[in-house]
């Protein structure tokens, strides 16, 4: 992907520092702008040292075209510390060289984030963009209290029914999925489970993944399943052209469905005023942002069908600024008055900011740790 929405919950305090720059014990948040694998590993590392945890990475590209990552990292409320190491390739976590580099650190107790995948094209200026080769930047942590090791494992997707049947049978053994990445237009399924732990696998929520040929068609399926109790776990631009393709888990009860709607063509440069206008007449009727289901193209909304009125309903506006400094002190204010922070875009000269306000007596329904 060309972008990860990065979705986050913040409290009050967050500083934007360099690369360069080290986190200072007073900031609660700080984001690391990736220039390189070395220099990104050696920041992370630094951070890691003095109590900071990853919260969320994001994908863009600077004025010159060439990809530029930030990542983001709150403090841990214990102090307690965490080891970064940065791997970069193919992002198939089936192919040998992939599995050499992270096979050691997975052995040394290190695992994978959900928020550690940022998978972007390499562009080379003589090719045509249809020819750019994907690369994954994956960043493993390692907690200090290590507990049990982890093993992982990649999906390749196939036929629709064996994936089904895979993913059913791996949830099965306590694998955990953490989520859908295109890589070198294939769609891969990553999941991680704990080892020697002394105690039983988990067997996992049904996991469904949801393919359809048109985004109408894509609403008339996936509305159904919502009545059983289906919520989008995550969403992902196909390798190629179409609709989204979801991950679902059956984690509500009949009493708590909800219906979902696709916000198409999401603007490049989400200041845009028409998709903020658009987003805003979605909101008045009661549809809000559905955590998970944000993608590259697709803004996935969600409501309550019984029309409730007195339902929250949320207001979002963008905060976009050229300076960290600013940027920080917008969210902050933003959140002092009662915003919280949904999507985080890296854009070449600038990061933008969608943040959401619930009306007065609405109870938050909604949290996601990336």
């Amino acid at each position: 992907m060309t972008c990860r929405l990065a979705t986050l919950l913040l409290a009050l305090g967050c500083v934007v520092v360099p690369s360069s720059a080290a986190a200072t014990a007073s900031s609660r948040f700080v984001v690391i702008d990736g220039d390189g694998a070395e220099a990104l590993e050696r920041n992370l590392k630094s951070a890691g040292s003095q109590g900071y945890r990853l919260v969320a990475s994001a994908n863009g590209t600077d004025v010159t075209g060439r990809s530029r990552i930030a990542v983001l990292l709150e403090r841990d409320p214990g102090g307690r510390t965490v080891e970064f190491a940065v791997r970069v390739g193919t992002g198939d976590l089936t192919d040998p060289s992939m599995r050499r580099a992270i096979d050691p650190l997975f052995e040394d107790g290190y695992r994978f984030s959900t928020a550690g995948f940022v998978v972007g094209s390499r562009p080379e200026m003589w090719l045509p963009a249809s020819a750019y080769a994907d690369q994954a930047t994956i960043i493993l942590e390692r907690p200090a209290d290590v507990g049990a090791r982890r093993s992982y494992l990649a999906l390749d997707f196939g036929s629709e029914e064996a994936f089904h049947s895979q993913l059913a049978e791996r949830t099965g053994e306590g694998f955990e999925v953490l989520g859908l990445w295109n890589t070198d237009r294939r769609l891969q399924v990553v999941l991680q489970r704990s080892l020697d732990d002394g105690r039983p696998p988990a067997v996992g929520a049904t996991q469904r993944l949801l393919l359809a040929a048109t985004r109408k068609a894509l609403k008339l399926s996936l509305n159904p399943l919502a009545r059983r109790g289906y919520r989008i776990r995550q969403a992902e631009d196909p390798p190629t052209a179409g609709p989204p393709i979801l991950l679902l888990q059956q984690t509500a009860g009949p009493d708590e469905f909800v219906e979902y709607r696709f916000l198409s063509k999401v603007p490049n440069r989400m200041r845009t005023d028409r998709f903020l206008d658009k987003l805003s007449r979605y909101a008045a009727k009661g549809w809000r942002l559905t955590p998970g289901g944000l993608t590259d193209n697709v803004f996935t909304l969600e409501r309550d069908p019984r029309r409730d009125r007195s339902a929250p309903r949320a207001t979002y506006r963008l905060i976009a600024s050229a300076s960290a400094d600013e940027l920080a002190s917008a969210l902050e204010q933003a959140v002092a008055g009662g915003e919280r922070l949904v999507t985080m875009v890296v854009e070449p000269a600038r990061t933008s900011l969608l943040v959401e306000r619930l009306s007065a007596g609405g109870s938050e329904r909604h949290s996601r740790n990336p």
